[in-house]
C-alpha cells in the first residue's frame, strides 16, 4: 500500500515538473518598467505558480520516500529548507 502511495506521489512530481518545464520553455523575460495589463500578467502567474506547485510536491515526495524507507521524518530535510529560504 505504502509503495503505491510513494508511487503516486513520485508521479505527481514528475506532472509538476513537465508542467513547469512546459512554462520555462514559453519564457519571455519580464521587464519590470513595463506596465503590463491582468491579461500580460497571467504567464507569469501561472509559472510562479507552477514553481512552487513544483518545489511543494517535491518536498512532499522526499518527504514520504524518507518515511518510507526510515519509517520516521527526520528533522534534516525541514531544517534545510527552512534556513535556507527563511530570512535570517
Amino acid at each position: 500500500m505504502q509503495k503505491e502511495f510513494i508511487l503516486q506521489n513520485f508521479k505527481d512530481l514528475q506532472k509538476a515538473a513537465s508542467l513547469l518545464a512546459g512554462s520555462v520553455k514559453k519564457y519571455k523575460p519580464y521587464a519590470p518598467k513595463t506596465k503590463y495589463t491582468p491579461k500580460q500578467m497571467e504567464y507569469y502567474d501561472a509559472l510562479s505558480f507552477r514553481y512552487e506547485k513544483a518545489v511543494e510536491v517535491a518536498l512532499y515526495f522526499f518527504r514520504s520516500l524518507e518515511s518510507y524507507l526510515y519509517s520516521a521524518e527526520s528533522d534534516t530535510l525541514r531544517n534545510r529548507v527552512a534556513h535556507a529560504y527563511l530570512p535570517v
